[in-house]
């Protein structure tokens, strides 16, 4: 069986994703898998399993217009070329235009959308989240790029995204809810269906081993790769300011945070409590994880309209064997007895979080032996890559009828 998987997002994070899951689909005896990755001009470099188109990146909206409609034109020009010889498209959905709408009608009959949110509602929180600051903001400095671009494709997901839905063959989705709601979307309820949660690789995540008593210093780690509400910072500070305990806690920020956390951690005096680092990968990661106790998932989901989810970080947390604090139901987890005693679960909304407690059930579990290792084989379990290609390659094998033209 050959399966051909294409995206037109060339961020480093789904670029490594998409590549750890056609090396599991090859892995699988009698499937050929390649990556189709529409990338900017300074991409990763090819590999024999990995196609990359190349053109400049703008965030300028007309500009994406422009690169949207070159996209797929770059992704047509491939099936035309080699479409015959796939079993299977599996397409990270990439936001609805006039152009993907066109191109499903033509491409449509072997295609099969991964959705990883619900569009509609991610377009329609960040007008829920625009403060008249950040209007001034934009208005002093005439920079509305943003603003328009999510204008643009808040309207065209409403204009063209059903019919996108109803022209695939079939919806997979990283949540049961999201599998449901790009159905309903569509109304096509009875369209070929698979929820399948985002994998990992488990093993280049090392063994964590906190470096400090948490007698000393309770540490908390939370990492953000974009600037979303639904991380949810806001919630723990708030929570700090409300902690009034004698033990010391410090909170780790890696990554891109919205500027109102910033501000909430000089208006709440919490310079002292809250450390900031722009992104960090390898040992200086595992450095500053090695100075906490717990990570922390997204705490605002419910902003997104979403009870679940399939956090990466999350699963990265677990996967390094660091128990973690969840406020939604994460995918592969929250059902799993093997993540029971440590997951300590909060309600999905912004009441505050009772920090002495969870540091009460920290210490309930911190002498167990072999905490981290426990922990860690349990996400190996649960979130490998290999254990989700069989999945994947199951569902395909059974609804996939190979590429044609309408």
């Amino acid at each position: 069986m050959y399966i051909a998987i294409v995206s037109e997002n060339y961020l480093p994070g789904v670029s490594g994703k998409l590549r750890s899951k056609v090396t599991a689909l090859n892995a699988i005896e009698g499937i050929t898998a390649t990556l189709l990755l529409i990338m900017g001009k300074n991409g990763e470099s090819e590999s024999p399993e990995v196609l990359c188109t190349r053109y400049e990146h703008s965030p300028n909206p007309y500009a994406f217009i422009g690169n949207n409609r070159r996209a797929f034109k770059e992704i047509e020009g491939f099936l035309q070329k080699n479409g015959s010889r796939y079993d299977a498209i599996l397409f990270r959905y990439p936001l609805a235009t006039a152009s993907l709408k066109r191109f499903m009608k033509q491409y449509g009959d072997n295609i099969y959308f991964e959705h990883n949110t619900k569009e509609v509602e991610e377009c329609r929180l960040f007008f829920e989240s625009l403060t008249l600051k950040d209007v001034l903001y934009a208005v002093r400095r005439f920079f509305f790029s943003n603003i328009l671009l999510n204008s643009w494709r808040f309207l065209a997901e409403k204009t063209y995204g059903a019919s996108c839905i109803r022209n695939a063959a079939g919806i997979i989705g990283v949540t049961d809810e999201i599998t449901e709601y790009e159905l309903n979307r569509g109304g096509v309820t009875n369209k070929p269906a698979l929820t399948l949660a985002n994998g990992i690789i488990p093993e280049v995540y090392p063994l964590h081993f906190p470096g400090v008593s948490s007698e000393q210093v309770f540490g908390m780690l939370l990492i953000s790769g974009h600037e979303n509400a639904w991380t949810g910072a806001e919630r723990i500070l708030h929570s700090m300011r409300n902690y009034s305990g004698t033990r010391k806690i410090c909170l780790y920020l890696v990554g891109k945070f919205q500027r109102t956390v910033f501000e909430l951690i000089q208006q709440f005096n919490l310079t002292s409590s809250v450390i900031h680092y722009n992104f960090l990968k390898g040992e200086e990661l595992t450095a500053i994880a090695g100075k906490c106790h717990i990570g922390i998932g997204p705490m605002a989901l419910y902003k997104k309209r979403l009870n679940q989810a399939c956090a990466l970080k999350t699963r990265e947390y677990l996967a390094r064997g660091m128990p973690v604090l969840l406020a939604y139901h994460e995918m592969d987890v929250s059902r799993n007895e093997s993540f029971r005693e440590f997951v300590f679960q909060l309600e999905n909304n912004d009441t505050l979080v009772d920090l002495q407690e969870i540091m009460n059930w920290y210490d309930s579990i911190e002498g167990k032996s072999n905490l981290s290792l426990m922990i860690s084989d349990a996400a190996s379990k649960a979130f490998s890559y290999e254990k989700k290609a069989w999945q994947l390659a199951d569902f395909l094998k059974q609804h996939a009828k190979g590429i044609k033209k309408n």
